[in-house]
């Protein structure tokens, strides 16, 4: 386990370049590890130096300046899978953005007087997710519906692999595809099934010699990587796990102001007779909706808003964006949204992921 992530990048670098001149897919990367090693920062890591990299407009091969008209970055996909903290959507969620220098949390203008190599090492790589594509497996721990989240996973990995042929751009940069913490027993198990899916050309293994040498043993890909644990890493305890959920349900439902003032949500309400709630179950080994009736045992369910055609199209639909059941009363349903009425759609998918401050 004798790499460290500056020389994973130089790798990843040189395949992309190799990718982009023979107009093939480039590696996708999987960084798996126990929780708290690391994984996320590494990923940002490699994201962010995927972008100072550029290319000749002409024959795709690298340069390190990006003063041409004729020369261009490429885009890459990020894929996270960790259910429980992932960093693109809401607690229960697995899903994709498209990373750009756009998504740079840095000071405008970033491309003039920021060094972007050093202010991305000093400040771990700050990066906002636009273009998300999510898809809500409803829970937070993978083990409550395992065959749910495997369901996910292949609706997100064919997902991905049909936008990258539709970009060779985009597939010349491969993926980075982010995993949970949960490393033993089913947990591994998963995560054997989420290699078997996505068919990664590297898996990166941070900080578990054991998981390491089992994956190499199993040859579950072409390549398997180890690094250290990062020593940016901080272990937390279940408790700042779940204040961490929490703070994310408390940002996404009220949302700063963009003037003035405190932070706040809206209630929508919606005849009963116009919400239809839906829960995914496996009948038979295929997935199907289950129609959820409207009671008080729904009050503070978070629920993903999708916007489909029919019912049964709700298995593969992807999440256009959540809201909170906060009421459910005789001839209407009280919602907690983001953003003001009316709403887009009235098709809602339930989990058990909760916002007790609703």
């Amino acid at each position: 386990m004798a790499h460290t992530s500056d020389s994973l990048h130089a790798l990843l670098a040189e395949l992309r370049v190799d990718a982009a001149r023979s107009s093939s897919r480039g590696p996708m990367v999987l960084v798996a590890g126990p929780t708290d090693a690391g994984k996320s920062s590494l990923c940002r890591h490699l994201l962010w130096h995927s972008q100072l990299q550029v290319y000749d407009e002409d024959t795709s091969s690298p340069t390190t300046s990006s003063s041409s008209s004729q020369q261009h970055q490429h885009p890459i996909v990020f894929a996270d899978l960790d259910i429980g903290q992932g960093e693109i959507g809401l607690p229960g969620t697995i899903g994709a953005s498209v990373v750009t220098r756009d998504n740079f949390v840095v000071p405008a203008p970033a491309d003039d007087q920021v060094d972007l190599a050093e202010y991305g090492s000093e400040h771990n790589f700050p990066l906002t997710w636009l273009r998300n594509l999510l898809f809500y497996v409803g829970h937070t721990n993978m083990s409550e519906k395992d065959w749910l989240f495997k369901w996910y996973v292949q609706q997100l990995a064919t997902r991905i692999r049909d936008k990258q042929a539709a970009d060779p751009r985009l597939a010349a940069s491969g993926a980075v595809i982010n995993t949970c913490g949960w490393v033993e027993g089913k947990g591994l198990r998963l995560l054997l099934a989420t290699i078997a899916i996505f068919q990664p050309s590297h898996v990166v293994v941070l900080g578990d010699v054991n998981l390491y040498n089992h994956l190499l043993h199993e040859q579950v890909t072409p390549v398997v990587l180890g690094l250290p644990r990062s020593y940016l890493a901080q272990r937390r305890s279940a408790s700042s796990r779940r204040d961490t959920r929490n703070g994310r349900l408390r940002t996404y439902f009220t949302p700063p102001p963009r003037g003035s003032g405190s932070p706040e949500s809206f209630h929508i309400e919606v005849a009963t007779s116009q919400v239809r709630l839906f829960t995914l179950v496996q009948s038979q080994n295929l997935v199907r909706v289950k129609r959820v009736p409207l009671t008080e045992s729904v009050n503070h369910a978070v629920v993903a808003m999708c916007v489909v055609e029919s019912d049964h199209m709700l298995v593969r639909s992807t999440v256009l964006g959540f809201l909170c059941i906060r009421a459910v009363n005789k001839d209407s349903v009280v919602f907690v949204s983001p953003r003001p009425g009316p709403l887009p759609s009235n098709h809602f998918l339930l989990g058990q992921v909760q916002w007790l401050e609703a």
